[in-house]
Order: C-alpha cells, then structure tokens, then sequence
C-alpha cells in the first residue's frame, strides 16, 4: 500500500474526479426529480406553500439547507429582507432520506484501496473536501431546470441554516459574504428594485 502523499498530482486528480463522478451517479442523480419537482412547486407557489399576502406579490424566495447535512432538508420561505416573518402560513419543505443514508466516507475509502493507498488513518474529508461544492451546484442546477420548466420570474437566494457559507443567487450563482452584503444591496447594485411589504 502507498501514502496519499507519495502519489503524483495527475493521479491524485483521477482519484478525486473519480469519487465525484460516482458521488453524482449514486447520490445526486437518483435525487435530481425530487428536487427539480420541489422548486418547480415553490416557483409556481404549489404544494402547500400559503402566504398571507398574494403570491403574486413575492418576488423574492431564500431557500435554506440543513448546514451539517446540506440536501436532507431543504424549505423554502418568503425572503425576510422584503417580507413580513409571519407571512408564510406554510412553508414548503423536502426531506431526501436516502442523502442522509449515503456513507461518503466508504465511498472514499473504497476508492483508496482500488488505488492501494493507505487509508486506515485518513480522514476522507481531507482527501476529498468536494462534497458541499458539488451540493451547491447540483441546487443551482436543479433550480435553473425548473425555471425553463415555470419560466417563473421568481428570484430564489440560497442560505445555510447557520448563515455560514454566504448567499448565493440560485439564477447565475454569484455569491456574497457577510453580514453588511444583503439581498438588497445586492439586487440594487444590479439596479433590481423590489417592493417590499414589512
């Protein structure tokens, strides 16, 4: 068995590309209906997502994922920047099962073996630190696919249910970080001005 530190880069990359591509068909691709089918219904204001005022009116959505566990659970919610705390009735919610039943850290270490790499003593998130990277895009790749399904004009900012992480805008990916970089300061340097109902 070799050390993860003895082999070249080139190889250490098949390695890495490797588990990501089998991370995407054994997690990711079983899961992409669900999630597609979840922000089409957010977009289109279905399946149990009721606000007090008309849906209409909400121009704005900030999605949230679960920080530990990025796709277990996921809810949607009127953007708290533009809209009353208590205008959502009912929030729509998807819970992924089968996400929180992956064993990444087998999936890795079965990949080292392969390669006959010493694994005994690894942490496989320091061989492999691509997991939250590939969750992010795979969120905004399955909320752009439901937009050319809805072709809602609906804005959707996605958050960690800790705030860490930053914002990202779920549309074309641009991202900000800290507390004085709002939605709204965002959306007015792009010279997009919605009107709010606090």
């Amino acid at each position: 068995m070799r050390e993860i530190d003895d082999i070249e880069d080139t190889e250490y990359d098949k390695i890495i590309s490797e588990i990501n591509s089998i991370y995407k068909q054994e997690v990711l691709l079983p899961i992409k209906p669900a999630f597609v089918d979840f922000f089409k219904k957010i977009q289109n204001f279905e399946d149990g997502y009721r606000t007090d005022i008309p849906s209409k009116k909400i121009e704005i959505v900030s999605i949230f994922y679960y920080a530990p566990s990025t796709l277990s659970f996921v809810f949607a919610m009127s953007d708290l920047e533009y809209y009353k705390e208590n205008n959502d009735v009912s929030r729509p919610e998807l819970h992924t099962e089968s996400y929180d039943d992956y064993d990444e850290e087998e999936l890795v270490m079965h990949i080292l073996k392969k390669y006959h790499i010493e694994h005994e003593d690894l942490d496989y998130y320091d061989v492999w630190d691509n997991q939250f990277s590939l969750n992010h895009d795979f969120l905004l790749a399955c909320w752009q696919e439901a937009k050319t399904i809805t072709n809602s004009k609906l804005y959707g900012f996605l958050f960690a249910s800790d705030f860490a992480g930053g914002t990202t805008n779920l549309d074309n990916g641009d991202s900000f970080f800290g507390m004085d970089n709002t939605v709204e300061k965002y959306l007015t340097e792009k010279r997009i001005h919605i009107k709010k109902d606090l």
